[in-house]
This record gives structure tokens, sequence and C-alpha cells, in this order.
């Protein structure tokens, strides 16, 4: 069999990596939308206003499209790991991507996919139980957010302990190792960025949603007005913490850099020059531009006139999830 040329396999290292990120990017506006839902589902009981609760339905909408999209290149991803992964082609080796902690892990966000399917599909009926509705959001979030930790932990512990794991993966195992992160664990600030840029990528592209949904859902000019606003407010208020936890994330990721301890580190041993601070930088740029973005379609008194705006704001949101996505792709033993 010809060997592909070099360009052609550099083509498509590239073309992965794109469709990754842009993956990425639709994950995590499926797990933020749950969480703008819920808090204006509670903004919509608490002011009695029908347009928050609008907005909110269209959020977990939403966020169940983009799961049921992304769940297919999910699972092959996972599968293909799996399969891919060394230990599988030993005799009597389990992969650890089947084993019992992995399957723990895909159950928990199972869990939170099933949960957020029925607080779409309840708003109707559970109408006069609001407070029951609210809960089933709630659960969710936090079902969400404890499956996107176990999922890092589990990645921690499989990069760390790779023999060891590959020889036991069990519960037992697992859970020995990821309940004692070590505070200087780039997964703090990696799982911070995640768990904040959720709700900011939920913001954002919940804006397109809108524009997408607005001959089919029309609910005047006036309530597209006011959620169109309300989305971009989401966005920025949760896209400036996100940049913050992404360079709290690089400066932990510094030493890796550099080849050093974290408590040798000094900005005399940084070179800027590295593609890796290029991309963090890159991203941290892209999404603070963004953020200005959705700061102007949130003042505006014609929102609805914004629409270029919030394209360009989106994109610069994706430039910004390639960058990290860049960084992490050239850094094997993250965590």
């Amino acid at each position: 069999m010809p060997e592909l040329p070099i360009d052609m396999i550099q083509y498509a290292f590239y073309l992965r990596s794109f469709l990754l990120c842009l993956m990425a990017l639709v994950l995590l506006a499926a797990m933020g939308g749950p969480f703008i839902a819920v808090i204006s589902e509670h903004a919509a009981r608490a002011q009695k206003k029908v347009f928050h609760d609008k907005f909110a339905r269209q959020m977990a909408t939403m966020s169940v499209t983009l799961s049921l999209c992304a769940l297919p290149f999910c699972l092959g991803g996972w599968a293909v790991l799996a399969f891919r992964h060394p230990a599988y082609v030993i005799e009597g080796v389990l992969s650890p991507l089947l084993g019992q902690a992995s399957i723990f892990v895909l159950g928990i966000l199972a869990v939170a996919l099933l949960f957020l399917i029925q607080y779409q599909n309840s708003w109707v009926r559970l109408k006069e139980a609001k407070l029951f509705h609210m809960l089933i959001g709630w659960l969710t979030v936090f079902v969400t957010v404890g499956g996107v930790y176990l999922l890092l932990a589990l990645k921690r512990v499989m990069i760390h302990y790779p023999e060891a794991f590959a020889a036991d993966p069990t519960m037992a195992s697992f859970l020995s190792v990821a309940r004692f992160v070590p505070l200087e664990s780039t997964l703090w600030p990696f799982f911070a960025a995640i768990v904040l840029a959720a709700p900011a990528a939920a913001g954002g592209l919940g804006l397109l949603w809108l524009l997408l949904r607005r001959n089919k859902e029309d609910f005047g000019r006036d309530y597209y007005a006011y959620a169109f606003k309300r989305a971009a407010k989401f966005a920025l208020l949760f896209g400036i913490p996100a940049a913050a936890a992404v360079a709290w994330h690089a400066v932990w990721l510094a030493p890796r850099f550099s080849g050093i301890e974290l408590a040798q580190m000094n900005l005399a041993l940084i070179d800027p020059s590295q593609p890796e601070w290029i991309a963090l930088a890159a991203s941290i740029g892209a999404l603070l531009l963004a953020c200005l973005l959705w700061g102007v379609i949130a003042a505006s008194k014609t929102p609805l006139r914004q629409k270029p705006t919030a394209w360009f704001a989106a994109l610069l949101l994706f430039a910004a999830v390639l960058g990290e996505g860049f960084v992490l792709g050239r850094l094997f033993s993250l965590f």
C-alpha cells in the first residue's frame, strides 16, 4: 500500500483538529444551555414575565438539539480510542476505556443527557409544577458538571498511571486517585475554564439559534429583541471570567512549556515566541474580543440589527476554542 504524502497527512491532522474543536464548542453550548434555561425559568416565576419562560425553553431546546447532534461523534470517538488503546490487543487485559471506571463516567454523562431531555420535554406537562420542573433543570446542571469533572479525572488517571490503570481499570482504582487531585494540577484551571465557558458558549451560540428559529417560532419582534439582549448578557457575564480561567490555565501550563517546576517559574523564563504561548494569547484575545461584541449587542437599543456582530462573535469564540485546542493537542501529559 503506497504511503500518503506528508502534506496530505498534515492537512488531515489539521482537519481533525478543526472538527474536534468545532465539536468542543457545540458541547460547551449544550452544557451551558440548561444553566441559562433554569436561571431564566426562576426569573419567569419571580417576575411573572412570560418572555423569560419562552427564552428558557428555547435555550433548553437548543441544548437538547446540540447534544443529540454531538452524541454520535462522541460515542464514535470513544469507541475508536477504546479499540486503539495498546492494552486492547493484550490477551486478558481490558482497555481502560471499556473498564468499570470508564463505563461509570459514561453513565453519569448519559444520566445528565436524560435529565436534559426530560427537562425540555416536560415543559408543558409540568407547567403547574414549576418547582419540580426547575429541580430537574438543576439536576441536569449539577450532574453535567460532575460528569465533566469525572471525565477529566479519568483522563488524568489514565495519563499518570497508564500501566497500573490498564491492568486494573476498576472503580476502586479510579476513585483512589481521582479523589486526591493536587491543587497545582492543571486539571483545576481547565475544569474552571470549561464550567465558565459553557454558559458563555450557550449565550453566544444562543444568539445564532434565536436567529435560526425566529421564522419558525414567531413570538414577535419585542420578544426576540429581549431574547437577543439576554443571550448576549449571559455570554458576556461568563465570557470574561472564562478568559481569566484560560489565563490561569496558561500560568499552570507554563512549566510544561519550559521544562521546569511551577515553583521555579518566573517571567524571565517565558519565551513568547513559542507556539503554545501564541495560541493561548490568541485564545484569550479572541474570547475578550467576543465579549466586547456581546457587550455591544447587550447595550444596543436595536439588538436585532446586530446580526453580523453575533456571527462574528461566534467566530471569535470558535477561534478561542481552536487556540486552546492547539495547546492541548501538543501536550500529551495533560493534568
